[in-house]
């Protein structure tokens, strides 16, 4: 009975070795690329330049509030609590999912300006991520500017029912 040996031939041993560092060289550049861009995907992004004003205009009535397509922010007259209820959405009129708010959040008015760095809002980017964007700009501005920093919590609340 005759046995046959297979031997593995030489060429193609080294290909394969060489096929294998060049796929480990490829996976570790890939793993070098996003350990480098996941830290800016991550991070909320900040408003590059802020100028924020005590308002000429007292009155809520001239209060104006605007975030553009590219995320920019323009607010004219504006309390903390209107910049609180946009970028948390809560209602500005007293609630109690606002508590411990600083006796200034509501009166005092402000204008601002607030530049949004140039990948914020990429053109065709939907309308609702354009919001998310800007809502955490703005709890940035609101933590930087106005030392107010939220915690969000989960709360049973009894629900009012008025019949009319």
């Amino acid at each position: 009975m005759a046995s046959s040996l297979i031997r593995p031939d030489r060429e193609s041993a080294e290909t394969r070795a060489d096929f294998q560092a060049g796929r480990i060289v490829r996976v570790l550049q890939s793993a070098v690329y996003l350990l480098l861009i996941l830290p800016a995907i991550a991070q909320p992004q900040a408003f590059v330049k802020i100028t924020i004003e005590p308002s000429r205009f007292a009155e809520p009535r001239s209060s104006r509030m605007r975030v553009l397509p590219n995320g920019d922010l323009t607010a004219t007259a504006v309390s903390v609590l209107t910049l609180l209820s946009y970028a948390y959405d809560v209602p500005t009129n007293p609630s109690p999912r606002l508590l411990k708010l600083p006796d200034w959040a509501g009166p005092e008015r402000y204008d601002i300006e607030a530049k949004a760095p140039a990948n914020a809002a990429p053109f065709g980017l939907k309308s609702e991520e354009v919001r998310r964007r800007a809502q955490q700009m703005i709890h940035r501005l609101l933590a930087d500017r106005f030392k107010l920093v939220m915690r969000v919590e989960n709360k049973r609340m009894s629900d009012r029912k008025s019949v009319v």
